[in-house]
C-alpha cells in the first residue's frame, strides 16, 4: 500500500489542507478495541444499510495482544466506490470526515480537533 505522500504524488485529491504530522503513540493491546469496533460498526451498519456490503476490523488494533496506536481502523466495502453519494453523508453522520480519495478508495477519519480513536 503507497504511503500518503506517495499516494497524492501518483495523483489522489486531499481534501483540506495538509495536517501536521500526528504524533505516534504505541500502546500495549487494549482489550477494549474490539468492542470499540462493534460499536462503530453497528452505527455504520444502520447508517448505511445494504450499501455496507462488509466492515471488517482492519490494522494492528485487531490483532489480540499486539501493541499498536490506539486508532482502530476500520474497512468498510461498497458495492461502488465511485459512487460517493451512496455513502458519503452516511459515513459523515457518524462523525467522520472526508480526507483522500484516490482511485478505488475513499479515506475518512475524525475531522481536526476531533478524538482520533477510529
Amino acid at each position: 500500500m503507497p504511503t500518503f505522500r506517495e499516494s497524492i504524488a501518483a495523483g489522489a485529491r486531499l481534501i483540506g489542507p495538509l495536517r501536521g504530522s500526528d504524533p505516534i503513540e504505541i500502546v500495549d493491546y487494549d482489550p477494549v478495541w474490539p468492542e470499540r469496533f462493534q460499536q462503530m460498526r453497528a452505527r455504520l451498519a444502520t447508517a448505511l444499510g445494504a450499501t455496507a456490503l462488509r466492515i471488517d476490523h482492519v490494522g494492528s488494533t485487531a490483532v489480540p495482544g499486539l501493541a499498536a496506536k490506539p486508532i482502530v481502523d476500520i474497512q468498510l466495502s461498497v458495492p461502488d466506490v465511485a459512487d460517493a453519494a451512496a455513502f458519503k453523508d452516511a459515513i459523515e453522520a457518524q462523525g467522520f470526515a472526508e480526507r483522500l480519495i484516490e482511485t478505488g478508495h475513499h479515506y475518512f477519519r475524525p475531522p481536526p480537533g476531533q478524538p482520533r480513536d477510529h
